[in-house]
């Protein structure tokens, strides 16, 4: 489900935006990384 919303995300015209979420997702996945060691 998550990967078809940022798959539609980027098929879209707002660039940024997908940038944007695609910074944040990255990001929480590093912080929980870093939280778990």
């Amino acid at each position: 489900m998550l990967h078809y919303e940022l798959e539609s995300v980027f098929n879209s015209q707002n660039d940024l935006l997908a940038l944007i979420i695609t910074f944040e997702f990255f990001n929480i996945h590093f912080e929980a990384l870093e939280l778990s060691t």
